[in-house]
């Protein structure tokens, strides 16, 4: 994808060397795309019925058969060791193993999976069209099947729907055609190869060839056959093709359906035909039948077109996602020869004033990129998780999808038809991996224009029926040059009711889209200063790689003021781990390096940058997604009346289709709720509301939270009843719950505190006894030592300083782990300069001054404890004069037995969240247990946090436990911070090297003990990208004064955390 890395070239695995006869020409020939292969089109079945048709399952016709399933099969790493006889139906395949198809032979065994990012996997340095030559694995396929008697006198078509990267077919015997272009159907017409009764199919698939240096993406790469494989059946009269162009008129108010009808007539005569086309209403009413006769000529394609106004139309956008049916059949008098239906949708794709409109609508794109990614399965995706995605990205208020970076599966077009989803649909084509200067690229170079148009072609025309689709991609980070300017001026002639986009283009004349990827929000901002002639899409933008996307909602607050930022679609969907299985049989998804010998080459897990993880359980950014993409927004005007603004950021949609909540709450506990009915909110525009909340008292030290949620009030697409589509937190008191006093008049102001029953103190220890407590204190290392009631310890160890995190991928990227290694340095060596102790009637003061030798800094860390057992702790460092990098954190961290992990706490949650990314976490109540705080994310790194935390408690299971309060970053976990990867090798130079370590959540194992991170801030995740930009600049922490507080203190079963937190002012 996005920066280029520097690797080894292992001679051993990958020897390029130039064409010796062990290959077939046409695989190292890029003027030779096809041979044999049937002209591209639309995605639908010749039915045999009507009703057959308007199932829309081909599986339910008699000229429907799957070849899925069990092939013979056969691996070898060298294209010369390749069986050369083995398509001959003599030919004995008993020793052949079998493979599944749909599948990746790499995940059965066979050969590699390879993950680069940008760099082809057999070359660093390539000379196209040359490709390995030693090492190309070939998978030699044979499947038997049997033609029925009835298909005589039809037309036999065999459908591969997707092949990597480039195959040769042979049908009993004999050589049908070549394809390459690994991610659209090739079908080839076998009539004449087969014969009724059992037949054979053979195909030689070969891992790379010329067509590869056009597929250079940031994913897995593997091979072999990836979607289905059937073979159907045609009339010889036959619909070829169509195109239902369903725009808007008259001010959007009626739909124009121009429909052009491609018949072929295969037999030896000219003939009379009835075309019938239908036309259905969203609610199912038939709207439109006409009947035509025409005369078809034997050998010709006849194109057949029809118009038709439809008034008052249902128009289609990712709100209102409504589908008309057109059904066309082809007649002999009353006898049906063929029957198709298809969904469509009236809606019209427009650029005026620099914007983009959907409908006359300056759209919102709140999208994500997507790749098609199994875990168990890799690039084969089955129906069901084409759903289960589909499902999710609604749920989440995702509204754009980018079919990153080729053609997705034609069922998922239908699905963003029949659900709602924008679709930028990309071509195939991706040459990376030979850099983007104009001498160098293959968007530049004339021998590779078919290879690039033919992809595009290929896409356009299989998939031009979408109404999803609102936008063409050329594709991605393939250069720019003639190649492309040509691939415009061809969509644009066939095509010119949807713009173009292309990212390596800019803002030249061959795209309609300024698309660019990783933008900054400073480049932003400068962007909008001025008025231009294209909107800007970002293509990819917040790099979602681990824990990430910190910023998003910054982003946001600039795209909705500016007009011309029309959003951006996320980079990436999701994780792309592949499953394995250590020796003791524990799974866990594998990345980049964790496959192969050593020496294969890799980008480790540069490709796990998910919203959701392999499995699709959400990642906790995905939260964090959803909160900043939400339709309705809502502004505090007046809350002294409980006044809002409730803004409709929807372009289609009245609030009256949400269900509106609101309710009061104090401290987390509710007080009030009511619905908000019938407001009316129209489309982009915005509403005052006076919440009609009873009168009630506001008591001191109680923070009063109003909130507002917007649920569905019934079913609508995958999307179930109830369901919470957007929220908001509005806070009623202005109230910071620490306030910046000294120890002693926060524990003079408390009621009656009793007197410590002994002091004991020496060169080393301070030991306090209190009615029911023991706290020793080590004057040596300047923390706790141990915390008893009764006879039973609390703690493991107290409060020491820390400054350091363990490093996000985005700290890897920004060399965070070499930059602010002092940091760790100085949590980890410390030096106790002087400890002063005074007494006072029934309260302890102890002062410690701490010298870190790493930045050559002098803290300070005071404790007050009182006669109750209550402990406030200060933490200062002084750095305003000091010219010492950023801190990861300011705080401290201490462990408690692990018995007290039952955790609940008032803060942000329930998910995880940072300085930078916490709008989609709530200040509320929150009980679970420490182990639920740890997200596994797929390479461990920091996670689990919780920001503004007033108070947490830790309890066993008897309610016994430890209660923190302040204003806290908070993290609770049964990990410390070394057991992650620090990401640094100190050589014997003593200088430091990043270094990143392939580590796995089954390298994760639980401490006995919760530890516990008490911070006062920590920088933020980022996510403007994840090789080199560092948080944004208000998130970091810059060299200044610090300084904090929070009390701790021992609780029993009956103690309530919200009373002792107001008690302790």
């Amino acid at each position: 994808m996005k920066i280029f890395l520097k690797y080894k070239f292992f001679l051993l695995f990958f020897i390029v060397v130039k064409l010796t006869g062990k290959t077939p020409s046409e695989i190292q020939n890029p003027l030779v795309v096809e041979k044999n292969k049937q002209a591209p089109r639309s995605t639908f079945f010749n039915f045999e019925s009507k009703k057959l048709a308007a199932k829309a399952d081909p599986g339910e016709s008699k000229y429907f058969i799957s070849l899925n399933g069990d092939w013979k099969f056969q691996w070898v790493r060298d294209p010369a060791d390749r069986p050369k006889n083995f398509y001959k139906p003599k030919f004995n395949d008993k020793k052949w193993g079998k493979l599944v198809v749909p599948s990746n032979w790499e995940l059965n065994g066979y050969g590699v999976p390879i993950y680069l990012n940008h760099p082809y996997e057999f070359s660093y340095e390539p000379e196209p069209p040359n490709i390995p030559e030693d090492y190309n694995p070939v998978g030699s396929y044979r499947k038997k099947f049997v033609i029925p008697s009835t298909w005589k006198n039809r037309d036999i078509i065999i459908h591969f729907g997707a092949v990597k990267s480039a195959f040769f077919i042979w049908v009993n015997g004999k050589k049908v055609g070549y394809s390459q272009g690994s991610k659209l159907p090739a079908e080839f017409n076998i009539t004449d190869y087969v014969k009724i009764g059992q037949n054979l199919v053979a195909l030689q698939v070969f891992r790379w060839s010329d067509g590869t240096y056009l597929e250079c993406q940031d994913f897995w790469r593997i091979s072999g056959i990836e979607r289905d494989v059937f073979l159907m059946a045609e009339p010889k009269i036959k619909i070829s093709d169509f195109w239902a162009r369903a725009s808007l008129n008259n001010n959007y108010k009626d739909g124009n359906l121009s429909l052009e009808i491609v018949i072929d007539n295969n037999t030896k005569k000219n003939k009379d035909i009835t075309v019938v086309t239908e036309l259905y209403h969203p609610n199912g009413k038939r709207i439109l039948l006409k009947t035509e006769k025409i005369n078809i000529v034997p050998k010709i394609i006849s194109n057949h077109k029809l118009k038709k106004i439809v008034p008052n139309v249902e128009s289609w956008t990712a709100e209102t996602p409504n589908l008309y049916s057109v059904q066309i059949t082809l007649k002999d008098n009353e006898k049906v020869i063929t029957s198709i239906a298809d969904e469509i949708g009236f809606r019209i794709i427009e650029l005026h004033d620099g914007q983009l409109l959907v409908n006359g609508q300056p759209i919102l794109i709140k999208g994500v990129n997507r790749h098609e990614h199994d875990a168990k399965t890799g690039h084969v995706i089955s129906r069901e998780l084409m759903e289960k995605d589909i499902k999710l990205m609604k749920e989440y208020n995702i509204n754009t999808v980018r079919t990153s970076h080729y053609p997705a599966d034609p069922y998922w077009y239908d699905l963003c038809d029949r659900y709602g989803l924008y679709v930028i649909d990309e071509a195939n084509i991706e040459s990376h991996g030979m850099g983007y200067h104009p001498d160098r690229t293959l968007g530049n170079n004339s021998d590779w224009e078919l290879a690039h148009l033919e992809r595009v072609k290929r896409m356009v025309e299989r998939d031009k029926n979408h109404p999803s689709i609102i936008m063409w991609s050329m594709g991605n980070e393939g250069g720019d040059g003639a190649n492309f300017v040509a691939c415009s001026k061809w969509i644009k002639n066939r095509d010119p009711s949807r713009p173009v986009h292309y990212e390596r283009a800019g803002e030249q004349d061959h795209v309609d889209i300024y698309s660019p990827m990783y933008t900054s929000l400073l480049g932003l901002k400068d962007w909008a200063k001025e008025k231009k002639d294209k909107p800007l899409i970002m293509c990819e933008y917040m790099h979602a790689m681990g824990n990430s996307l910190g910023g998003m909602e910054d982003y946001w607050n600039v795209i909705r003021k500016e007009p011309q930022l029309q959003g951006g679609c996320i980079w990436d969907w999701v994780d792309q781990g592949l499953e394995k299985f250590d020796e003791n049989g524990l799974s866990y998804f594998a990345y980049g390096g964790d496959f192969g010998p050593p020496e294969t080459p890799s980008d480790g897990n540069f490709l796990i940058n998910g919203l959701v993880q392999p499995d699709r359980s959400p990642n906790p950014h995905l939260f964090e997604a959803k909160k900043v993409y939400q339709n309705f927004i809502v502004r505090a005007i007046g809350l002294e009346d409980f006044l809002v603004e409730i803004v409709n950021e929807n372009f289609f949609v009245n609030s009256n289709d949400y269900e509106i909540t609101w309710l009061l709450k104090a401290n987390g506990k509710l007080l009030q709720k009511g619905n908000l009915k019938d407001l009316n909110i129209e489309p982009q525009t915005s509403l005052y509301v006076n919440i009609p909340v009873s009168p009630f008292k506001m008591e001191p030290l109680v923070e009063y939270f109003l909130e507002l949620e917007f649920k569905t009030k019934k079913k609508i697409g995958v999307i179930d009843k109830g369901h919470l589509v957007a929220w908001e937190q509005l806070p009623l008191v202005n109230f910071n719950t620490i306030k910046d006093h000294k120890q002693e008049a926060a524990l003079e102001s408390k009621p009656f505190v009793p007197n410590f029953k002994n002091i004991f103190e020496n060169q080393e220890t301070i030991e306090i006894v209190g009615e029911n407590f023991k706290i020793k204190f080590s004057k040596i290392e300047g923390v706790i030592s141990s915390w008893t009631l009764g006879n039973k310890n609390y703690i493991i160890n107290g409060p020491k300083p820390n400054f350091w995190r363990p490093p996000t991928d985005n700290d890897f990227g920004n060399n965070m782990p070499v930059r602010l290694y002092v940091w760790k340095e100085a949590s980890e060596n410390r030096v106790i300069t002087d400890v002063q102790v005074f007494k006072k009637d029934n309260f302890i003061g102890i002062n410690i001054k701490v010298y870190y030798p790493s930045v050559d800094m002098e803290g300070e860390i005071a404790y007050g404890i009182d006669g109750d057992g209550m402990i406030l702790v200060t933490n200062s460092l002084d750095l305003e004069k000091s010219n010492l990098p950023n801190l990861p954190k300011f705080g401290m961290s201490m462990a408690l037995p692990k018995r007290f992990d039952n955790f609940a706490w008032f803060g942000r949650g329930p998910h995880e969240s940072y300085s930078d990314r916490k709008s989609s976490a709530k200040i509320d109540l929150y009980t679970g247990k420490v182990s639920d705080q740890y997200h596994p994310y797929i390479r461990p790194q920091e996670n689990g946090n919780k920001t503004d935390v007033r108070w947490a408690t830790f309890r066993d299971q008897y309610g016994y436990g430890l209660m923190l309060s302040g204003y806290l970053s908070l993290k609770a976990s049964h990990y410390t911070v070394n057991d992650y990867d620090t990401g640094v090798l100190i050589e014997d130079s003593g200088a430091l090297k990043l270094h990143k370590e392939n580590r796995h959540t089954i390298d994760m194992v639980e401490k006995n003990l919760v530890q516990l991170e008490i911070d006062h801030l920590q920088m933020g995740v980022g996510g403007e990208d994840s090789w080199g930009a560092q948080p944004m600049e208000e998130y970091q922490l810059k060299p200044r004064k610090y300084i904090y507080h929070f009390s701790m203190q021992l609780i029993e079963p009956s103690d309530e955390p919200s009373n002792i937190y107001k008690s302790n002012f």
